[in-house]
């Protein structure tokens, strides 16, 4: 019985160390798991035993994760957005709407709510992305006279 729950423990050590690869702390659970499976055998409640306590703490291990990862991402000031601060070039604005447009970012033209003070500035006008909006970007545009806008 000792050599199958060596067997077990050292499965659940080569999990544990695959888990360092991954990072997403499931497969720690499933360590958890093995090891109690191992456990149970080296006590000598056997097989059918070690199983059953082995899933049950593979459940409720997984479960502890995605309950701890549910949290911590509701918990985070907000995910990081690379695009925030990046510049944009004004390449149209929609027809009798000068709040919407089209902007050049990254090669590509997107939609962009806009925002300046003062008169509409030029199509060609640069500006930031100050924030998005599913796929619409919200864009702060740069006034000719007086720098950004506010």
């Amino acid at each position: 019985m000792l050599y199958t729950a060596l067997f077990w423990f050292v499965f659940a050590v080569v999990v544990a160390m695959v888990e360092v690869f991954s990072g997403t702390f499931y497969l720690l659970a499933v360590a958890l798991g093995l090891a109690g499976v191992g456990a149970a055998l080296a006590m000598g409640l056997g097989l059918s035993v070690g199983l059953a306590l082995g899933a049950g703490l593979m459940l409720l291990g997984v479960a502890g994760v995605w309950r701890w990862r549910q949290r911590s991402a509701l918990s985070a000031p907000g995910r990081m957005d690379l695009d925030l601060g990046a510049e944009v070039a004004l390449v149209s604005y929609q027809a009798g709407n000068p709040q919407h447009g089209r902007v050049r970012y990254r090669g590509c033209e997107w939609d962009a709510r806009l925002s300046f003070t003062g008169p509409p500035p030029p199509v060609g006008s640069l500006g930031v992305i100050t924030g998005h909006q599913a796929n619409c970007l919200q864009v702060r545009l740069r006034n000719a006279e007086n720098g950004w806008s506010t």
